[in-house]
């Protein structure tokens, strides 16, 4: 059990839990039998003390797995060996009773927890064979032996029964969670699709706004050559006549001074005038820079 998955220990203690209740089945059915057939009163002691023990494993297998697991095969081989005579030996029911345990060993452990009880198993096979003599063995009728011949039966079938259900029931679940995967994976699908959907609305949106950008660019651009025409304009065609105003004034200045009083202001204003249109100039330059940048 050292190092095994949490999936095959719960899935471990399910069989196990599984093979105590056909053990006491098992014991509880031998113990009848043995009340029917008066046999001594110590051997039905025994019995009803491996039930009571087995009873007792359903209360700790949970938290104790392994010590109960080997406490219930352990159970069973001192069983066999203090009944191997009144079992009747190899010509009796022994060898039902240990094909038995031995399957619900290889279902119940792996790893080196079962080669342990199995190589124990074995050992005590041929051993006990060895140790006993034949003639202490106790002849076992056919009646008895019938009896547990088919109660090993039924034992027996019942891991069939119980991996049958476990197989439809596995099954069942895995159908459920191909369902569930499926559905996801029509989810991410839209997901996915809503996805493109909103990346091609970005992209178009994303291209509106760089024809926008590039049309309000050409009407600045467009404002700004016309600015810069005004201003040429400005510098050229209205300086121009301005300076030639101020120059005439200049020339016609006479000693009248009521006359060079008016040209005066005339001149005055043409400055005022020539002032406001440098500063224009200088606006519309600067205001190209700024929208140019």
């Amino acid at each position: 059990m050292t190092g095994s998955s949490p999936d095959i220990q719960s899935y471990e203690k399910v069989v196990f839990k599984y093979c105590l209740k056909f053990a006491v089945l098992f014991m509880v059915l031998r113990v009848l039998h043995n009340v029917f057939l008066e046999l001594d009163a110590s051997v039905i002691f025994i019995n009803l003390l491996t039930i009571g023990i087995l009873i007792g494993l359903m209360w700790f297998y949970k938290t104790h797995f392994q010590v109960c697991l080997l406490t219930m095969y352990g159970l069973l081989i001192c069983l066999l060996i203090i009944s191997w005579n009144s079992f009747g030996g190899w010509t009796g029911t022994v060898p039902f009773s240990y094909m038995s345990i031995l399957i619900f060993v290889i279902i119940t452990s792996h790893g080196w927890l079962r080669l342990l009880i199995i190589g124990v198993f074995i050992i005590l096979i041929f051993g006990i064979d060895y140790i006993y003599k034949s003639d202490a063995i106790i002849p076992i009728d056919v009646n008895t032996l019938s009896f547990n011949f088919l109660i090993n039966i039924i034992i027996l079938s019942g891991p069939i029964y119980f991996f049958k259900n476990e197989f439809f029931k596995r099954r069942k679940q895995i159908e459920a969670t191909n369902n569930e995967l499926k559905k996801e994976e029509q989810r991410h699908s839209y997901l996915e699709n809503m996805l493109h959907s909103q990346k091609s609305d970005l992209e178009a949106l994303k291209e509106q706004k760089e024809l926008l950008l590039k049309s309000k660019k050409e009407k600045t651009s467009a404002a700004i050559q016309t600015l810069k025409n005004y201003s040429f304009a400005n510098s050229h065609f209205v300086k121009n006549p301005i300076s030639q105003i101020r120059l005439m004034i200049n020339l016609i200045k006479m000693d009248d001074p009521e006359r060079n009083t008016i040209l005066n202001k005339i001149y005055q204003k043409t400055d005022q005038l020539n002032i406001l249109i440098d500063e224009l100039s200088e606006s519309i330059r600067n205001d190209h820079t700024i929208k140019g940048n």
